[in-house]
């Protein structure tokens, strides 16, 4: 079954919420985003790369010591 990208949205943010904003490539397929999607959520600039298979949320707010979650 497919889900809305309205609950791909929230399952992920719920995740990265509790982590600064920060997600991993693994912490996104759990929350529904299949490999092309996640692409293209990179691509379109929705995903901010950190590193390899670590992202962060553009529109997520600045934390005081995002540092220290990467």
């Amino acid at each position: 079954m497919r889900r809305s990208r309205r609950d791909l949205r929230h399952n992920l943010y719920a995740v990265a919420a509790g982590q600064g904003g920060y997600f991993t490539a693994a912490q996104a397929a759990a929350s529904g985003y299949r490999y092309p999607q996640q692409v293209y959520q990179r691509r379109i600039g929705d995903w901010e790369v950190i590193d390899r298979g670590i992202f962060r949320l553009r529109d997520f707010p600045p934390g005081e010591h995002e540092d220290l979650i990467r």
